[in-house]
């Protein structure tokens, strides 16, 4: 962990009208939930949205986010693109979770942040509407369609997902509190190293650590989340890689960018290139050796089933060309696929 973490409130009608200028002089980011299931539209997100976005000049990164229901998850999707709009600057996440929600119910039932599962299992078994896992990943599926491009975390609290896959998802938010209240500087002391495990395939990009914060702007106390990295506003719209699960190999991790030929610079130590794409897609490799025999071309078949699927990099090669799958017809936008760098 990092002594001084950034931290992030997210909000929702329970906060009612948050003052976000207040907030983004001790925050660093924020998040309002736009809508849940079909039915259901925060109203205080459009003068959130407009008041959040206000303070992206001064470095503030801003954040809209669904609440997922037992449901069809496109459709619910669908509802959100319909009342979310442009999120041009604006992170996107996809929240998995109870009905009820932890972050309400652990000031009822604090014993769902014990490590009994029984207990845990019992809790979420009260609850009046939980996503099922395909639910959520047609949601995301969805999504991809409606902000093509834009990075799509998942609040997939492993009290909930239960190690599950996560990795279906582009950033990882994870959910582990502390005790007590105050001000998110004072709680975070109490976090551990622990909090920060990684399951499902993925290593936590945020960490919710607090339903109890305090934080000027806000009437009452509301949910807080770290960020240890170096560029929030990187993770969040899209051009800082999200931190994957660890195979003790040392990676470098980049986003391919929406065109249909993409040129890979390789230095004399990249041993292998690893694909993993959101949907079905078949990528075209051209290796590329100068002054010598050329090594070749390969293809990968990518999608969540498919998972991750690497290429050893011929003896010699200097550069590869990466060349997208035909796109259905009407589609422009191709679906987001990251390239890990293994040496």
């Amino acid at each position: 962990m990092t002594a001084s973490p950034q931290f992030l409130i997210d909000a929702a009608s329970f906060q009612g009208d948050v003052n976000w200028w207040t907030v983004a002089i001790g925050c660093a980011g924020g998040w309002e939930k736009v809508t849940q299931g079909t039915t259901y539209v925060n109203p205080f997100w459009i003068d959130a949205k407009a008041a959040m976005g206000a303070n992206r000049a001064d470095g503030f990164t801003p954040g809209g986010y669904v609440f997922m229901e037992d449901g069809d998850g496109a459709a619910q999707a669908d509802w959100f693109a319909a009342h979310a709009g442009d999120l041009g600057g604006f992170g996107l996440a996809v929240d998995a979770e109870p009905s009820y929600g932890l972050r309400r119910l652990a000031e009822v039932h604090p014993e769902v942040q014990t490590a009994d599962r029984a207990l845990v299992a019992a809790t979420i078994a009260r609850a009046t509407s939980a996503p099922t896992e395909a639910q959520v990943r047609a949601c995301v599926a969805r999504l991809r369609h409606h902000y093509p491009g834009k990075p799509i975390g998942g609040y997939l609290p492993e009290w909930f997902w239960d190690g599950r896959d996560t990795t279906f998802v582009d950033w990882l938010w994870a959910s582990n509190y502390v005790s007590g209240q105050g001000r998110p500087a004072d709680l975070w002391r109490h976090v551990t190293a622990a909090q920060w495990a990684g399951y499902g395939g993925r290593a936590p990009a945020l960490l919710q650590f607090t339903s109890s914060a305090s934080v000027p702007g806000v009437n009452g106390l509301v949910d807080c989340s770290a960020y240890e990295g170096g560029d929030l506003a990187g993770l969040l719209l899209g051009t800082t890689p999200a931190p994957q699960g660890r195979s003790g190999e040392d990676d470098d991790v980049a986003w391919l960018p929406n065109t249909r030929v993409v040129p890979l610079a390789l230095d004399n130590d990249v041993r292998r290139l690893r694909f993993f794409g959101t949907e079905t897609e078949t990528v075209k490799v051209d290796w590329i050796t100068p002054g010598a025999q050329d090594p070749g071309t390969e293809t990968v078949g990518l999608g969540y089933g498919a998972g991750s699927q690497g290429l050893a990099v011929p003896t010699g090669c200097q550069a590869a060309r990466v060349v997208r799958g035909d796109l259905a017809e009407g589609v422009t936008d191709y679906p987001l696929v990251s390239v890990t760098y293994v040496y």
